[in-house]
């Protein structure tokens, strides 16, 4: 991600894009017919919502030596720009990250120590990126 580093005041580790959670739904919702299909999508959804990131909207995890940075991003028409941080806890906070499994978009939640939990979704193209955060953080299998 262009500029994550400098946005991070510091080497970024491992990242990966994600999204709003709520995002499967209203986009599976949207495609059937517009507000019906999108409240349809919505109760099919299991994915919870809430969270840093509103349902659609990109953002960036990035996770440095101390840190574990939620970035804000600028979609262009090629590349992707983090502009800022949303969201930000230490490293060692972190007590659980899970990726669901689906086909086109997978849950994540991540858990923290004081018992905030922060909902997102990984599509299916950085679920590789995001499975080698979480091998870095040192809470799951090396990716592969």
């Amino acid at each position: 991600m262009k500029k994550a580093d400098e946005i991070a005041g510091a080497p970024v580790i491992a990242g990966c894009k994600l999204l709003g959670s709520g995002s499967n739904a209203q986009l599976l919702g949207g495609g059937l017919a517009g507000g019906l299909g999108r409240r349809a999508g919505e109760a099919l959804s299991q994915a919870p919502t809430g969270g840093p990131l509103a349902p659609r909207e990109i953002g960036y995890l990035a996770l440095t030596a101390d840190m574990l940075l939620l970035m804000t991003v600028k979609a262009g028409m090629a590349v992707h720009h983090a502009t800022g941080i949303r969201a930000s806890a230490g490293r060692d906070s972190v007590v659980s990250v899970e990726i669901g499994g689906s086909m086109l978009m997978n849950p994540m939640t991540i858990r923290f120590d004081e018992g905030t939990v922060w909902h997102f979704e990984v599509d299916k193209a950085n679920k590789r990126k995001a499975k080698e955060l979480i091998a870095e953080l040192g809470l799951g299998p090396p990716a592969t």
